[in-house]
């Protein structure tokens, strides 16, 4: 399954298929203060991301793609700078 519904955080993780769509947007809407956790999710069909655009839930983690992070209207991962020790 590729999303895994605890009590109070959605946890999706692989591809997300438009299946999951409606689900997502029940569960989301059954309760106050759930939260999703996109840090194992590789990718998402445009129903889920619209469902998550539409109810704009907190986000526990972000997702690790660019891309993925973009399209939610994420902040973009910290970019890790190198020091140089003289």
């Amino acid at each position: 399954m590729a999303i895994d519904y605890l009590k109070t955080v959605a946890r999706l993780q692989g591809h997300v298929d438009a299946e999951a769509a409606e689900g997502l947007q029940q569960w989301l809407r059954a309760g106050k203060k759930r939260t999703v956790d996109l840090g194992r999710c590789d990718s998402l069909h445009t129903a889920v991301l619209q469902t998550l655009l539409a109810l704009a839930p907190p986000i526990k983690t972000p997702p690790p793609h660019e891309r993925l992070r973009q399209a939610l209207g994420l902040d973009p991962a910290p970019q890790v700078s190198e020091r140089s020790e003289t």
